[in-house]
């Protein structure tokens, strides 16, 4: 199983994180204490590529409600 966590300064910004990535395509999941980390569990079997679009959405869906709060 391969599981990632992106920890955020706040629950509230994970939150929009998570949203915006599920609104790309991207499934993540809010966890931590706080709500403050994004889980991101890929498929097992994955092509490059495919990893790729879905790390570029995630990052790019941070970095904008990075810029909004």
């Amino acid at each position: 199983c391969m599981r990632w966590g992106v920890e955020l300064r706040d629950g509230t910004l994970a939150n929009a994180a998570v949203r915006r990535a599920l609104a790309c395509g991207v499934i993540a999941l809010q966890a931590g204490v706080r709500g403050e980390v994004i889980s991101v569990t890929p498929p097992l079997v994955i092509g490059e590529s495919e990893l790729e679009r879905g790390l570029t959405l995630l990052r790019k869906g941070i970095a904008g409600v990075q810029r909004e709060a």
